[in-house]
């Protein structure tokens, strides 16, 4: 391993070390802030490892387990570890996955039961005097299909790990691999056993962001006197983003804390103003250092920028965001601040995905996929990963691209990897012939998703599908008549098409606009300035502009207004605080020191409110950013200050 690797030791790496050497097992959390080099870190301890148990891990067959949160986090462990067999890089759900794979019988109970479980709230909700007659039709039908799914167990020779659940067919999905192995962990004794034989050594990476389930079972692992084997948690409880996070892992008897609070990511002025984000957090670590550069024989810290925006909330916000990039470009000396530039070093992060997508013109496909719909979708079309979203995003639209760019090559190679005429054609058939025909396929489905184009999705698929350009996904099989439709919403006349929630998000996303795809594929390949908060965790970029719009965001998960105390906060609220419940401020505040943390050189933070000048005065004394660089509309010579 070189690289990270290389790097001089922190207190942290020194500390961790010394814990790994000790005779007997221990276990720890590793408390460690944006930008401190946390992977580095475990990167370290798993050279280590190699060094120190290696050989006698490798005698006995065992490996160290590493639980990344994404796939991206754990195919960046498995480069620095050069794909050493020894370790075990996964994400949860893939390990969890492979922990209780080899035990059929177990998971075939475990489904069979929570069929049960699912049947039992059907009914019991049928049963509730205020339920309506749609409603009960409705779970009816569910009813009998789960009957249908448990019935099929009988025949169900293996079982998979898939996006989501078809329980007839094997199939368990994502919140079935976090619901069933946590508790078949708590409830038997010889798959801790065997767990901890096979794993001695556990790491968890982004812990804060674990199933509390997950955290739970592992906590359970380690008390258990049969179970040798230490655990690791690698995390910053201010970097939880997802609700369902563990947030901060309590120690357990035994168990040591090792604190990294250095940062090598940001400039002091940044770093100033995420500590200020963290100081009202009983017991926040308290970062150190910066970021800093080379100058002849010795390094230097950057300084940097941070600056706060306070403008108001009107027709003319978009004008005013652009006003800001050019003030940064002009005041900071920097022009790849400018619009015009384009850099690949800016981002403007936003609240939530759908702010994104209004934003860039895909909102229309987004809340296909996001409003009254399942999980699976939500997070799907978020990453780009929804099975309705994959024959657009891995095919069409790149092939409308290059049909664009005229890049025949490009083009051919996707016909030949995708159309099922090429993938079946006959021996009396002239291939030549039949590509020349899906080249002109290709032509149309290019001009159909073109930004003045007035086809859907609908009118898309129907193309591909009859010119042979595309087989659909068998997913896609139960929903042939909504395809074939000319219209969607309403028609729906197959009651088990219409009942559950995918298939309404199927019938929305039928009829939106196939040109949305296109801004929505340059969002999914970072070609666009925009990205969310919680999606750019760790990430950095040299130039951070952080957009707060409560009133542009759905929901009331989050509020700037609130944190900033530009706003009430709400009885719930102070009920959350003082039960010492996690509330809108807690969430609110951790997405902002995520957001800020991003930059490596200068941050802006742009913040939408009613009446700009006061609320510039009032976020002037509350010390987050220098008084000195809270700017309201008159600084920026906004038309519409008052």
């Amino acid at each position: 391993m070189t690289g990270r690797i290389d790097s001089p030791d922190t207190d942290a790496d020194i500390k961790l070390r010394e814990v790994l050497a000790r005779p007997t097992a221990t276990c720890f959390v590793m408390n460690a802030g944006a930008g401190s080099g946390k992977t580095t870190s475990l990167v370290k301890a798993l050279a280590h490892l190699r060094e120190t148990n290696g050989a006698e891990l490798r005698k006995n067959g065992q490996q160290v387990a590493c639980i990344t949160y994404t796939e991206v986090a754990a195919g960046e462990i498995h480069g620095e570890i050069e794909e050493d067999p020894l370790f075990h890089v996964s994400t949860i759900h893939s390990f969890l996955w492979t922990v209780i794979k080899p035990f059929k019988r177990d998971v075939s109970t475990w489904v069979e039961h929570r069929i049960d479980e699912k049947i039992a709230a059907l009914h019991e909700h049928n049963a509730k005097p205020r339920t309506q007659a749609k409603t009960i039709e409705k779970n009816r039908l569910e009813i009998e299909r789960l009957e249908r799914n448990k019935a099929a167990l009988n025949t169900v020779t293996l079982f998979t790990y898939g996006v989501g659940s078809r329980y007839d067919r094997g199939i368990l999905g994502h919140d079935d691999i976090i619901k069933m192995v946590p508790q078949l962990i708590l409830e038997k004794p010889l798959l801790r056993k065997l767990l901890a034989q096979r794993y001695p050594f556990i790491f968890v990476d982004e812990s804060q962001d674990t199933f509390p389930q997950v955290v739970a079972a592992l906590k359970e692992l380690s008390t258990d006197p049969s179970c040798d084997l230490c655990i690791g948690f690698f995390g910053d409880p201010m970097q939880q983003i997802y609700a369902t996070g563990a947030g901060d892992i309590t120690l357990e008897s035994g168990w040591e804390q090792i604190d990294k609070p250095e940062n090598f990511r940001c400039p002091t002025a940044v770093l100033s103003v995420i500590n200020n984000i963290r100081r009202e957090v009983a017991g926040a670590l308290i970062q150190k250092g910066g970021r800093r550069i080379r100058n002849g024989d010795s390094d230097e810290y950057v300084p940097g920028e941070a600056h706060l925006f306070v403008l108001p909330i009107d027709e003319e916000r978009n004008s005013h965001l652009t006003r800001v990039r050019e003030w940064l470009a002009t005041n900071t000396h920097d022009p790849e601040w400018s619009e015009d530039h384009r850099s690949p070093d800016v981002r403007i992060l936003v609240i939530e995905h759908r702010l994104a997508a209004r934003r860039l013109g895909f909102e229309t496909l987004f809340s296909s996929h996001h409003d009254k719909s399942t999980d699976a979708l939500k997070t799907g079309i978020a990453e780009g990963t929804a099975w309705t979203i994959l024959p657009f995003v891995d095919y069409l639209t790149p092939l409308a691209q290059s049909v664009w760019a005229r890049q025949k090559f490009p083009q051919i190679q996707l016909i030949r990897a995708q159309s099922p005429l090429i993938l079946d054609i006959g021996a009396s058939q002239n291939p030549n012939s039949v590509l020349k025909a899906l080249s002109a396929a290709a032509e149309l489905v290019a001009e159909m998703l073109r930004p003045d184009s007035d086809a859907t999705v609908r009118t898309v698929l129907q193309h591909a599908t009859r010119t042979g350009l595309l087989a659909l996904d068998e997913r896609f099989k139960e929903y042939e008549s909504l395809i074939s439709q000319t219209s969607s919403i309403g028609d729906a006349s197959d009651p088990t098409t219409s009942v559950r929630p995918e298939s309404d998000a199927i019938a929305r996303f039928l009829e939106v606009p196939a040109r949305e795809l296109l801004s929505y594929q340059s969002y999914l390949d970072e070609h666009s300035v925009y990205a969310t908060h919680q999606g750019v965790k760790g990430a950095e970029f040299g130039r951070v502009l952080v957009l707060l719009e409560d009133d542009a965001a759905a929901g009331n998960m989050f509020s700037y207004n609130k944190l900033l105390g530009l706003q009430e906060l709400s009885d719930k609220d102070r009920e959350n605080i003082a039960a010492g419940l996690e509330s809108t401020i807690d969430r609110t505040r951790r997405l902002l020191y995520v957001g800020c943390s991003r930059a490596q050189h200068t941050l802006a933070v742009v913040i939408f409110t009613p009446d700009a000048s006061t609320a510039a005065g009032q976020l002037r004394e509350l010390n987050i950013f220098d008084s000195g660089c809270v700017h309201d509309p008159i600084d920026l010579q906004l038309t519409q200050a008052t």
